[in-house]
């Protein structure tokens, strides 16, 4: 899976990008119906998580003499 995305011009070297990825057994409408219970929440765990840094390079202006 990718993603793509715009960097502001006025973004500031260097930027982080987070990800992580989330899991719940079950959604909770199932599980409110299957337990019986309208007050339940299931949790959502982290299963995995990570981060990158990257310097922000400007693109110079070409000058055509």
């Amino acid at each position: 899976m990718s993603y793509d995305f715009s960097i502001p011009s006025w973004t500031k070297s260097p930027i982080t990008i987070s990800s992580a990825v989330r899991y719940r057994k079950f959604n909770n409408r199932y599980a409110r119906w299957a337990l019986e219970d309208d007050a339940i929440e299931l949790p959502i765990v982290d299963m995995a998580r990570d981060a990158i840094t990257i310097p922000i390079r400007k693109k110079r202006k070409l000058e055509i003499y």
